[in-house]
């Protein structure tokens, strides 16, 4: 995880799946990790990592096509993994007053 984290690979993956141009089936293949990833994360600081900075909430107001039946499962077993580890402190982070605020955050890994 800290590689991914390094890397910034979590930005990377929500522009592929935002960009219109992204093949159904890496979208697929992003979509699919991104639940893994959020369903194996063990320490909260990954967790703080994959909710801070907006970008999943940027993902989740602009969603990619939902007709496939299989992005959509893996949509919605993405959204369940991020719903069962909510707590009180994590909840606030997937919050944004607005949009300028969610610009606002970080996604800076040295931060965590």
């Amino acid at each position: 995880f800290s590689l991914f984290c390094e890397h910034t690979m979590l930005a990377g993956f929500v522009s592929v799946l935002r960009a219109r141009a992204s093949p159904s089936a890496v979208k697929l293949q992003v979509l699919q990790s991104l639940s893994i990833l959020v369903q194996n994360a063990q320490r909260d600081t990954s967790l703080i990592y994959l909710l801070s900075g907006g970008l999943l909430n940027a993902f989740f107001d602009d969603p990619p096509d939902l007709v496939n039946e299989d992005m959509l499962a893996y949509f919605v077993t993405l959204l369940k993994g991020i719903a069962l580890r909510l707590d009180g402190e994590l909840a606030l982070l997937c919050l944004c007053a607005s949009s300028s605020a969610s610009r606002a955050c970080s996604t800076d890994c040295d931060s965590l």
